[in-house]
């Protein structure tokens, strides 16, 4: 789990080592590499949430990985406050619930 990687100091420095590659060839490969591996299993998990029903059609399953790590992210490597699973759990609980939320105000002719 890539929240469990940002809190090993060995996650951390890489994921640093990655932030401050540039635009070498060598350190931007890896990057997609790595972040190919990352987002490949999100989605069939989306896909499955939205036959459920528990997130929109059309949702952008790279977008969403991108929002559920940034808040990872920014408390492991920049604020170095520790990432404990009830943390996790909250910020995905968050975000999920506003996913769903925008869909449902999308819904409603009302406004």
């Amino acid at each position: 789990m890539v929240s469990e990687c940002l809190g090993t100091p060995t996650g951390r420095l890489l994921n640093q080592a990655l932030s401050f590659g540039g635009d070498d060839p060598r350190w931007t490969r890896l990057r997609d590499s790595l972040w190919d591996a990352t987002l490949r299993p999100i989605y069939p998990i989306t896909e499955r949430a939205v036959r459920r029903g528990e997130l929109p059609v059309g949702i952008e399953p790279r977008m969403l990985l991108e929002t559920l790590l940034a808040p990872l992210q920014l408390r492991a490597l920049k604020l170095s406050d520790p990432l404990d699973p009830q943390l996790r759990i909250r910020f995905i609980d968050m975000i999920l619930h506003g996913a769903a939320s925008a869909v449902a105000a999308e819904d409603d002719p009302g406004g």
